[in-house]
């Protein structure tokens, strides 16, 4: 189990995924070097949360952070009350927030490129001090097994397909992270990427972690 996050699986999980988890249960390192992944947010982080939002690279490619999700913390109440998982990533040692992901549910937003049956998303941050420490991916796999398992137990699964995100096309380096995950392109307009996550892949990924 990821440390840091308590999760309490369902006796009779889909078959589908059943054998997945009792295989995550079995791994006790996190690879987060030490750091605490949490399922939720406390005063203390929101507040840190909105501040870090503010960081020059975090500002630079993320803007809608500072300026509209965590402007304040009506913003980030507003935010939170659609459904978003968060896990943040904190020092045991200080209580810093290092980064944080997110998934929940959201419809994909560009018919353009066709329908896609993924209707929940995913973006992740990392902040000064904890980027270029290899944290994104197994964050990234820690977080994934966490909410495909709330999705199974909030009664979701059988609505589940897959993970979709957008990332800006001056990220090139995010990019490859979710390529290298496992994401695949599956669109593009004159400012974003759009990659999905399919069910078959989040399947190899929970089963090989």
């Amino acid at each position: 189990m990821p440390k840091g996050v308590e999760v309490q699986v369902l006796s009779h999980p889909p078959a589908m995924i059943e054998q997945l988890f009792s295989q995550k249960l079995t791994e006790p390192e996190n690879g987060l070097g030490g750091l605490e992944m949490r399922r939720g947010l406390d005063l203390e982080l929101a507040l840190q949360l909105i501040n870090k939002s503010w960081e020059s690279e975090i500002y630079a490619s993320c803007p809608n952070d500072a300026d509209k999700r965590f402007k304040d913390l009506g913003s980030l109440e507003e935010w939170l009350s659609r459904e978003r998982q968060v896990y943040p990533l904190v020092d045991e040692q200080s209580q810093d927030l290092g980064g944080i992901i997110w998934h929940g549910p959201k419809p994909f937003p560009k018919a353009e490129f066709g329908p896609q049956a993924a209707q929940d998303t995913f973006a992740i941050r990392l902040y000064k001090g904890y980027r270029g420490r290899g944290l994104a991916e197994p964050f990234m796999k820690n977080c994934l097994w966490d909410y495909v398992t709330t999705v199974v137990e909030n009664g979701r699964a059988g609505y589940f397909h897959g993970i979709w995100l957008s990332s800006r096309l001056d990220r090139k380096g995010a990019q490859v992270l979710f390529r290298r995950f496992g994401y695949q392109e599956i669109g593009r307009d004159s400012e974003e990427v759009f990659m999905l996550l399919s069910p078959e892949k989040i399947r190899q990924i929970i089963g090989g972690a």
